[in-house]
């Protein structure tokens, strides 16, 4: 199960994930047999930056609450800034705590790891697309879909925040040179 915590500037979502095959890259990297147990553990903070911890233990070794970086992890960050209304700029580091000194590994973890990002691209803007295309459909609001369910409603929110903001200072400064300008006027006129 998908556990989601709504804090006021960030969504935070951790998945426990007991006794399956590990993924196929990493079994395919260290030739791993057998279940474990995993993890994804992501915070995604307003604006436009999320990390992603993920991993797995030897079965039963560790458990949702011990110190994950016992485990063979990976941490990622992924951050975004505008280059559009409707366009960003990604970019993505991530570290592994395992055969850190392994050159040969981190070739392959290179080129596999884009690959991987370049699928979640392909399908962020096939979502992104759809969403400009149709911007009321309703969405499917599945367990596994909290986190990103969550975050789009705080980025609303911090939308909605920021336009009031930009109101209320745009309104104050033309009450202010409205203002000055009669303050002027009154100045002109009593001398």
């Amino acid at each position: 199960p998908v556990k989601t915590e709504r804090r006021p500037t960030s969504v935070a979502m951790k998945r426990w994930i007991p006794d399956v095959p590990p993924i196929p890259l990493w079994a395919k990297y260290l030739n791993y047999e057998g279940n474990v147990d995993r993890w994804q553990i992501c915070e995604i903070e307003a604006p436009s930056h999320a990390i992603s911890h993920v991993g797995f233990a030897p079965l039963g070794q560790l458990g949702p609450d011990d110190d994950l970086d016992r485990g063979i992890a990976l941490k990622a960050l992924v951050s975004a800034t505008p280059e559009t209304a409707t366009t960003a700029h990604m970019f993505y580091a991530q570290v592994r705590n395992f055969a850190v000194d392994d050159e040969d590994m981190t070739r392959h973890f290179v080129v596999d790891g884009r690959a991987i990002f370049l699928e979640d691209i392909a399908v962020m803007e096939a979502q992104h697309r759809m969403r400009l295309a149709r911007p009321d459909a309703p969405t499917i609001d599945i367990h596994a879909d909290a986190p990103h369910l969550a975050m789009r409603e705080r980025t609303k929110l911090a939308q909605g925040a920021e336009i009031r903001t930009t109101l209320r200072s745009d309104t104050q400064t033309l009450c202010e040179q409205t203002a000055a300008k009669y303050l002027k006027r009154f100045d002109n006129d009593i001398t």
